[in-house]
């Protein structure tokens, strides 16, 4: 590993938070009421080997050996790729793994009950607006095989992996160039696909967020900016509206907190204003309420829930562009902390979440319009 570089966290009631921790307060019981959720006192971001190819708009996905697969998005000179790699997180190095079947940007991938990786759709490059590709990958043979295409073409949609084993696919654009009210599951057992109803509204840019029950919640997006929020239900079959976002956004984030409570932070909102306000859904009374912003406005960052219950979110862009700050919001106070930068500014990336309970970040565009190869490391203490 190379150059380590060292992040002093703010603790409460140590020091003063900077401006923009404030906000509306949560309920008397707190956003989550957790005691597993601990600040942070010191974390330190370092430096990784970097990918062979620097690349954004891919996926990243964990693998069971505690490996992270990354395979596809944008690489040299705007080529959609083919390619894929594999991080080793305990020698800090890359290696090549097999190439996917056809080139995917904007597209997602999930990690099946079995072991395997299921990557679906996005743009490929071939003139076809958007793709209806699905395929698997073996980490035990490195290779990727096609299964059977979803029934409806689509980019920027989401994928869950449900109880059942099923992946559920939600939205996205379609060849038509219209956004998708559609969803269809996959079954990994038949290697089929099937309907799973309509969404109450089109998406993408949109968030999906699995509760503790089971069901799968979908937040925003484009192109309406709807403020409906649906609610699948896998048991039935069928989808129903709950309370609607109190906050008009795409571009978001939407993660499911140790309580079970859904947070919605950041994003885009109608008059193309990049958000820091937070919105957090209580799946047990079917309510909103409002949580402190985060420090910085961003969109296209990315949120990952900590092993300590923190959230923290990672670069993204505001109306100037990409930013490498870093902050983590922590339920046992109820406020966000801001932490020192990432090495380098960065959106279009990725960030996983390692066995050790360390994140990884790979890719994306920086700055300056350049792709990334670099891979960073967040380790807290």
């Amino acid at each position: 590993m190379s150059r380590t570089i060292r992040l002093s966290l703010l603790m409460a009631g140590v020091v003063t938070v900077s401006s923009g921790c404030g906000g509306a307060e949560a309920p008397a019981a707190g956003v989550v009421g957790s005691s597993e959720a601990q600040a942070l006192s010191s974390a330190y971001w370092t430096r990784n080997a970097n990918m062979y190819d620097a690349r954004n708009l891919h996926t990243a996905t964990l693998l069971e050996s505690g490996l992270v697969l990354v395979a596809g998005g944008t690489t040299g000179s705007g080529v959609i790729s083919r390619s894929a790699e594999l991080y080793n997180p305990y020698t800090d190095s890359w290696s090549s793994t097999g190439s996917l079947n056809a080139p995917h940007q904007n597209f997602s991938a999930v990690r099946l009950d079995s072991g395997l990786v299921l990557a679906t759709g996005g743009q490929d490059g071939s003139g076809a607006p958007y793709s209806s590709a699905a395929e698997l990958y073996d980490p035990d043979t490195g290779r990727w095989s096609l299964t059977a295409n979803m029934g409806v073409p689509r980019a920027f949609h989401t994928s869950t992996l449900l109880g059942s084993g099923k992946v559920l696919v939600t939205g996205g654009m379609t060849p038509v160039g219209d956004a998708s009210r559609s969803t269809e599951l996959y079954d990994p057992a038949t290697g089929t696909w099937t309907p799973a109803g309509s969404m109450s509204t089109e998406r993408f840019f949109h968030a999906a967020t699995q509760l503790y029950s089971g069901e799968v919640m979908l937040t925003g997006g484009l192109p309406l900016m709807s403020n409906q929020v649906d609610v699948y239900n896998p048991a039935t079959n069928t989808w129903r509206q709950v309370q609607p976002l109190p906050t008009l956004r795409q571009s978001h984030t939407a993660t499911r907190l140790y309580s079970g409570y859904v947070m919605v932070v950041g994003g885009q909102d109608v008059s193309n204003n990049v958000l820091s306000s937070v919105d957090v859904y209580d799946p047990y009374n079917d309510q909103w309420f409002s949580a402190p912003p985060m420090n910085r406005p961003r969109r296209g960052h990315t949120a990952t829930l900590l092993y300590s219950g923190a959230l923290m979110v990672t670069g993204g862009s505001d109306e100037s562009g990409p930013l490498a700050s870093t902050e983590v919001y922590d339920p046992q106070y109820n406020r966000w902390f801001l932490i020192d930068y990432m090495p380098q500014a960065r959106i279009g990336h990725t960030a996983t979440l390692l066995d050790t309970g360390e994140v990884v970040v790979t890719g994306g565009t920086t700055t300056s319009g350049n792709l990334l190869a670099t891979t960073v490391r967040f380790t807290q203490q």
